[in-house]
């Protein structure tokens, strides 16, 4: 237990506030975190947010919180970055979390995660409930911009009918800027 800290980034450079980690404290994507708010999920909508991890080690829980019930099932997990900064190859299908009851739905995992890697932490809901969620993003510009004055691409969105997650994340999601999904880890 403690906190990790990787001088000169493991291998790649300076990895500013990913280069400390406390164990045995949630933590959720590359998003720089200014706050907790409350999203609406689309049912049948895959939602993938960025996670880097800095220093190799092993996830032992994936969670949400859901703030508002909606009668159903949503399912959590973990892909692999393809490359080109977008979801790839399936790492995790955790499970399903219950969204029918308010509060902190984790599930007991041991996945061990790559160092300077980046992977995407995915859920994928049957019902609209409300979780916990960014409350505004300041990207760390994983994904890019569309124009020069626009707001930098934190996470991915695609059409998915609930179910298994599939073994790749489907093609042709939409980058989004707002209100990304709060999916933690911890280790």
């Amino acid at each position: 237990m403690g906190s990790v800290w990787i001088p000169g980034g493991g291998g790649g450079g300076n990895l500013g506030p990913f280069q400390f980690r406390r164990n045995a404290m949630w933590h959720a994507s590359g998003i720089l975190d200014r706050g907790a708010a409350a999203v609406v999920l689309a049912a049948d909508t895959l939602y993938a947010v960025n996670f880097y991890e800095a220093v190799a080690d092993t996830a032992i829980f994936i969670a949400i919180e859901v703030t508002a019930l909606s009668a159903g099932s949503a399912r959590l997990g973990i892909y692999a970055d393809n490359g080109d900064t977008y979801p790839g190859a399936l790492v995790l299908d955790a499970g399903e979390v219950d969204t029918g009851t308010t509060g902190a739905k984790a599930i007991a995992i041991t996945e061990a995660l790559d160092a300077d890697t980046l992977y995407w932490l995915v859920i994928l809901a049957s019902a609209t409930p409300t979780i916990y969620g960014q409350a505004t993003i300041s990207s760390l510009g994983l994904i890019g911009a569309t124009g020069l004055g626009t707001t930098q691409m934190a996470h991915w969105d695609v059409a998915q009918a609930y179910g298994a997650l599939p073994a790749n994340f489907p093609g042709g999601g939409t980058p989004r800027d707002t209100s990304p999904k709060r999916v933690m880890l911890k280790f």
